[in-house]
């Protein structure tokens, strides 16, 4: 997935910066494909914190940098 989705997944969660989300979710709220790899991606890279088994919520330093 490109920035585009990454844009689009981080301005959803950034909306409920404290709300743990599932991949399902945030895929349904987007009108996406089931997105669980990419998010763990995006947790590898530090813009999500993995808090359990498919559950994520954005990392620290994203709730208020951007």
């Amino acid at each position: 997935m490109g920035a585009g989705h990454r844009n689009r997944v981080f301005h959803l969660m950034s909306r409920q910066p404290d709300r743990v989300w599932r991949p399902i979710e945030v895929a349904a709220h987007l009108d996406v494909p089931n997105i669980a790899t990419q998010m763990n991606q995006w947790a590898t890279e530090g813009v999500l914190r993995k808090v359990g088994y498919g559950k994520y919520t954005l990392a620290d330093e994203w709730k208020t940098a951007h």
